[in-house]
Formats: C-alpha cells, sequence, structure tokens
C-alpha cells in the first residue's frame, strides 16, 4: 500500500514526477562518484573522497528541499506528505546549514591549486575520462603531473603512463606528491574528513533502484492514462474481483481507448477456469491480461483495470508453448517437464498458474488424459489461474468436479451468434454444450461431410 500511493501520487502529480526522476539522476551520478577506482586505488585519497561526495550530496539535498517546498501537498497521499515534510523539516535543514558551513572554503582552496584542476574528479555533464583537464589548454595533463614529479623528486615512470595523455586517474605516487606540495589545504580537507566521516549513508545509493521501480511503473501509467486508459489502486482480497481489465499489449500495439475490449476475471465457487471458445477470440489475450494483472498488483499495487480486489500470491507459473520444438513427441516430454516443475514448486492455496494451449501438439484422447491430470493436481493444491484449451470435453471434466472441495470452471470466449464475428469477451459458460464446428469449417473452408470424413480416416491411422 505504501509503494502504490506513492506511485498513485507520480503517477498524478507532473512536478512530484520531475522532482522524482532529477533525483533518481541525481543520486546515479552520486553513485559513480562513490565507487571511482581512484579512492580504491589510492587509499591515501579517503579525507578527499568524504569531501566530494557530502559536498555534491548537500548540493542534492538542497535541490530537493527547494523543489518539494513548491509542491502543493493537498492532493497527495500520507506516505508523500510524511516524505516530503521529513525532508524538508528544520531540523534537517539546520544540519544541512552547518554542513555548507564547516565547507567554508574548502572549494575555494581547491581551486587555486594550478597545476590540476583537483575539484572535478566527477565532473557534471562530462564523462569520467575527461574531468582531469588542466588549467592551461597549451599544457598536457602528463606535462603538468611530470613537472609536479619533478619537483618533488618522484620518478615520472612511476606517476604515469606516457601513452595515456589524459589519466582517466591519480596514481598513488602522484596524489602523494600533491598532497606534500599543498599540505595546508589538505590538512583541512583531513580535518572536515574527521568531523564528517560517518555523516553519509550509502541507503542514498541504494534508493537508486528503488527509485527506478517506483518511477518506472508511474511512467507506464502515465503513458497509457495519456492515451486515455484507466488504471486502478487495487485492494487487497481473499478472492479476486477485477472488473473491466484490458492488456497492456493491446496498448503497446497501438489500440485506442474504444477499440479494446474489456473483461472480468470473478472467483465464485471456482478459482480455476478452462477457458474454451473459438479460435482467435481471445483468449491468450484475456490469460496473459491475468497474468500481468497479478503481477503489476503484487509489484506496484496498480492494475490495468476499472476496479479490482486480488489475493495475494506466493507463487506464479506460466505454462506456453515453447515455438522452437517442431518435433511433437519432443515438445510433449518438454512440456511435461515444465509441468513437473512447476509442481514441486506450488505453494497450497497461495500460486497462480497460467496455462495456455498445455499439450496441444499431441493426440486428443493422450492431451484429455494429461490434462485431466494436471488439472487434478492442481485443484488438489488449491491453486488459481486459467487454463486456455481446444480440448471442448474438459467442460465435462470441469462439470464433475463440482462436488470436491476445489472444483474448475470453465470461460469461453464469445462470437456473435447472428454474423459469428469475434467479440473477444470472456464469459462464465452456460451449462449447455456448446460447439465451435462453424468456426473450424470456415476457417479450413470445409463442408460438414468433409470434416467427418477427416476425422473418420485419423481414426483410422491412430489405431
Amino acid at each position: 500500500s505504501y509503494r502504490a500511493d506513492i506511485i498513485e501520487d507520480l503517477t498524478k502529480n507532473d512536478e512530484l514526477f520531475d522532482l522524482f526522476c532529477e533525483l533518481r539522476s541525481d543520486l546515479w551520478e552520486l553513485s559513480l562518484l562513490y565507487e571511482l577506482k581512484m579512492f580504491k586505488n589510492v587509499p591515501e585519497m579517503v579525507t578527499m573522497k568524504t569531501f566530494l561526495i557530502i559536498e555534491r550530496f548537500t548540493e542534492i539535498y538542497q535541490k530537493f528541499m527547494a523543489g518539494a517546498e513548491k509542491i502543493d501537498k493537498k492532493s497527495l497521499s500520507a506516505p508523500i506528505v510524511k516524505i516530503l515534510s521529513d525532508t524538508c523539516s528544520k531540523e534537517k535543514r539546520a544540519e544541512l546549514d552547518k554542513i555548507v558551513k564547516d565547507m567554508g572554503g574548502l572549494r575555494a582552496s581547491l581551486e587555486t591549486i594550478g597545476e590540476i584542476r583537483l575539484n572535478r574528479y566527477f565532473s557534471r555533464g562530462q564523462n569520467i575520462e575527461n574531468s582531469l583537464i588542466p588549467k592551461t589548454e597549451d599544457v598536457s595533463m602528463t606535462k603538468n603531473i611530470a613537472n609536479i614529479c619533478e619537483r618533488l623528486g618522484i620518478d615520472t615512470s612511476e606517476a604515469y603512463a606516457p601513452a595515456i595523455h589524459q589519466p582517466r586517474e591519480f596514481s598513488r605516487p602522484v596524489f602523494k606528491a600533491l598532497y606534500t606540495l599543498y599540505y595546508d589545504i589538505f590538512k583541512n580537507i583531513d580535518a572536515f574528513h574527521e568531523s564528517y566521516k560517518d555523516v553519509f549513508d550509502t541507503a542514498w545509493l541504494d534508493l537508486v533502484k528503488k527509485l527506478d521501480a517506483v518511477i518506472g511503473f508511474a511512467r507506464i501509467f502515465r503513458e497509457i492514462a495519456q492515451k486515455g486508459f484507466r488504471s486502478v489502486k487495487a485492494e487487497v482480497a481473499e478472492k479476486t474481483d477485477i472488473a473491466d481489465f484490458y492488456s497492456l499489449f493491446l496498448v503497446k500495439r497501438g489500440l485506442a481507448p474504444d477499440q479494446v475490449i474489456y473483461n472480468d476475471y470473478v472467483y465464485g465457487e471456482s478459482s480455476f477456469f478452462f477457458i474454451t471458445g473459438p479460435n482467435a477470440g481471445g483468449k491468450t489475450i484475456f490469460l496473459s491480461a491475468v497474468g500481468l494483472c497479478q503481477l503489476f498488483f503484487q509489484a506496484c499495487g496498480h492494475v490495468p483495470a476499472r476496479k479490482a480486489k486480488i489475493k495475494i500470491m506466493k507463487r506464479m507459473f506460466t505454462h506456453f508453448p515453447v515455438e522452437e520444438y517442431n518435433d511433437n513427441s519432443g515438445r510433449l516430454v518438454e512440456e511435461q517437464g515444465r509441468v513437473e516443475r512447476i509442481f514441486r514448486d506450488i505453494t497450497d492455496g497461495q500460486s497462480l498458474a497460467l496455462f495456455n494451449e498445455t499439450y496441444s501438439s499431441t493426440k486428443a484422447d493422450i492431451a484429455y488424459k494429461l490434462s485431466v491430470e494436471l488439472v487434478d493436481k492442481v485443484l488438489e493444491h488449491d491453486v488459481s489461474g486459467l487454463f486456455v484449451t481446444h480440448l471442448h470435453s474438459l467442460k465435462d471434466y470441469a462439470a464433475e468436479t463440482k462436488s470436491r472441495p476445489h472444483c474448475a470452471g470453465v470461460l469461453t470466449a464469445l462470437n456473435d451468434e447472428k454474423t459469428g464475428k469475434r467479440l473477444y469477451k470472456i464469459v462464465p459458460l452456460s451449462t449447455q454444450n456448446s460447439s465451435f464446428a462453424k468456426d473450424i469449417l470456415s476457417k479450413y473452408d470445409m463442408t460438414v461431410e468433409q470434416m467427418l470424413e477427416r476425422l473418420k480416416k485419423k481414426k483410422e491411422e491412430d489405431r
């Protein structure tokens, strides 16, 4: 709920979204500075590292505070209001002001070093390798370093590689030379380090990944909102009930809101369903959309739907055909192997499994037998989910499970009865039998007689 509230605010508030994006970018830059190999290779630079990190961090913090003060907090959620309030508290301001004051003229003193601009190991707006630049453009970096080393009696061969005209970082001998030459400056840096070495918390660097997540999800929902689609913060529930959800794949394909068909997914007496119906009727799109709703719900709390109550799952499994297998027997073995792996990791009552045309590559009787065995295990473990299948006989099996503690339901993809046009609506199947022979005949341009003749030949071949 905490993350969901933050994402909702970032989705709806442009200023807040921009502020968080800038913070993420600034902290990422700070993490690069923190991880510079130069600091690891030259232990003596530990005090310089403290100064540079805190200097940049205070700039980032001040920038964030200035942005936070401009945001109207009336429409924001409690978590975001608390974050902004804590960040801009009087205590934080006082602490920051003291650090800035104690830094005093350290930056100005570093600027006085003539041979090398020491102030930008990580130059903003430049690549790291170009950040060490000479004060005078007509004198090469290597010559400047060589001059310093010669003045201090250091062998220049230890200080730099002659082939490198723009060294990316100081070697240990060079920094020690600079430290000796400008001791009065560096002793003040050392004193600052002793006072503030424990101030910076590296948790700020870890925040980059967390910001990546919330900003990424917010960006998705901002983009779909701009296209006219709705999203909602889902509620946690014991039974899933999603109203008017849609597939993000269709949005990605460029469909407009009035071109997309919206569906419902509701647990009734069953939480596991077969999906049958005509080819190209929207079954797989429905299946994947349910999976994305569950995934987005557990990752960020928001789903592409009008309204949603969703059960939390500990495990989520998908079983889609692997197109690389041209040999049906090889594909069947592969499918069986994946099914077995799923049931090794199943958590009873808290797993979602999505099967798409599993066992469709084998003969109908074998496919039926394996499908029944699979769903028997699903029901035994109280697994929620969907099974897209072309085997209409599984409807009868589903009816037989009604007396069990956990039973299977059946959903179907609808056609317009008069025109035969795809409606892409997935609804619960009524108890009466339903045939999709017309759909099959139309697809393959066959008559009923031709279909029956082919079925007869197929049975003879299978004997």
